[in-house]
């Protein structure tokens, strides 16, 4: 409950009745963290629908937020009789929990999937009443914005070692060596982004990294492991994208008992709308793990594999270290400390990276190994800003046209 301070002396019949603190109250009501989940919307044909799902559930947060604030405020001045103020209290911590369990439950990898999100923020926004609802629904203002639709050759070329630069008709071609990321095209002056604005940028085009991804959308994988454990263990095996590295349902969750000893499998399907593909196998809490035989599986073949075997082992990225204590297989296993990302396989090296990026950092980015379909970036600006694309790796990309949308904030 909020921490109350002094009593307040309110004319009959309220009486006298304990203070509200509005500022611990505030911090309680906190709208959701969305900006990292923003960042990551672009990468399919329902993208504009996740960007809209979710700045609506911020939005209702932030009318939760204010709403319990403004409570307060008139509680404090005795405008609110007790009664009252417990029924509307009640009443919107109720719907802040109900909300913040729906956001932590999000599955936004389908259009069914985000509709389903969208429909259960429409719903607790209903019961709020008010401007909420039409909140919720909150794409009409954005489609009735003009976009405006530029060639590929409108952007500003940036040499750079190992880049080389085409053009045909409005389409812009970049062919790069490999290396380290590059800037390669930015927007020029006749694509302003103003500050005080908020823009829905999408870029059209294609990609091909010069090395085939293990794994393309929609295919179909297994993640693999030997383990063994000092202490009780939370292990994951996640199938990560470059697009949405967190993806909840893209997550398989271990949980293994002290000195437990084993094999372990985890099955996936590629988001069809992601691309960059990596496996990863990591830990949540201290305890010390071994880990041995980690593969990416596809079909009868193995796309990858950590064995500790020998040193620099293809494909596979790990801050662990080869043991030969106990081996759960070969010669030696890997023992890994700490906690996070333990073993990846298959991190791609090749990519592109869009950014919104303002004077003070990027404001939206975005990194990817497909353009098909386009990917799109959303940024509320508060100082001017640039459209940028940078490339690492070998790759070739061609960017056709880029729209640029400016809609309410």
């Amino acid at each position: 409950m909020p921490k109350r301070s002094t009593e307040v002396s309110c004319p009959a019949p309220i009486g006298k009745i304990p203070r509200e603190d509005c500022g611990a109250i505030e911090k309680e009501f906190e709208p959701l963290a969305v900006r990292e989940a923003l960042k990551r919307t672009g990468t399919d044909a329902t993208s504009v629908q996740r960007t809209e799902a979710i700045r609506a559930a911020a939005q209702l947060a932030t009318q939760l937020k204010e709403q319990r604030a403004e409570l307060c405020e008139t509680y404090n001045r005795c405008e609110v009789t007790p009664e009252a103020h417990a029924t509307k209290d009640r009443q919107l911590t109720e719907m802040m929990n109900a909300l913040i369990t729906l956001w932590d439950s999000r599955q936004l990898g389908g259009p069914e999937q985000v509709a389903r999100f969208k429909g259960g923020v429409h719903a607790l926004s209903s019961k709020l009443g008010g401007p909420g609802a039409t909140a919720a629904e909150g794409s009409g203002a954005d489609r009735k914005q003009a976009v405006t639709t530029v060639g590929g050759d409108k952007l500003q070329q940036i040499a750079a070692e190992g880049i080389t630069f085409s053009k045909s008709g409005s389409d812009v071609t970049v062919q790069a060596q490999a290396g380290a990321p590059r800037l390669v095209l930015r927007s020029s002056t006749g694509l302003p982004l103003r500050a005080g604005k908020r823009y829905l940028v999408r870029v059209n085009g294609s990609y091909t990294p010069a090395t085939p991804a293990l794994v393309s959308p929609g295919d179909e994988v297994v993640g693999r492991l030997r383990f063994r454990t000092t202490l009780a263990s939370e292990i994951y095996v996640a199938l990560r994208s470059l697009e949405d590295p967190e993806a909840p349902e893209s997550i398989t969750t271990l949980q293994l008992g002290a000195k437990e000893k084993g094999s372990r499998e985890a099955r996936f399907v590629a988001d069809p709308g992601a691309s960059g593909f990596y496996l990863t196998v990591g830990s949540r809490g201290p305890a010390q793990v071994h880990l041995d035989d980690v593969e990416l599986v596809r079909g009868d073949t193995v796309l990858a594999a950590a064995r500790a075997e020998t040193a620099d082992e293809p494909l596979v990225k790990t801050g662990c270290k080869a043991d030969t204590a106990q081996p759960l297989a070969g010669k030696r296993s890997l023992r890994c400390d700490g906690q996070g990302d333990l073993v990846s396989l298959g991190v791609p090296t090749a990519y592109l990276e869009l950014a919104i990026r303002s004077p003070s950092g990027d404001r939206a980015a975005l990194r990817t190994q497909s353009l098909e379909g386009g990917r799109s970036l959303d940024a509320t600006l508060t100082e001017d800003a640039e459209l940028v694309i940078s490339i690492a790796g070998a790759g070739t990309a061609t960017v056709r046209t880029v729209d640029i949308q400016a809609v309410a904030p």
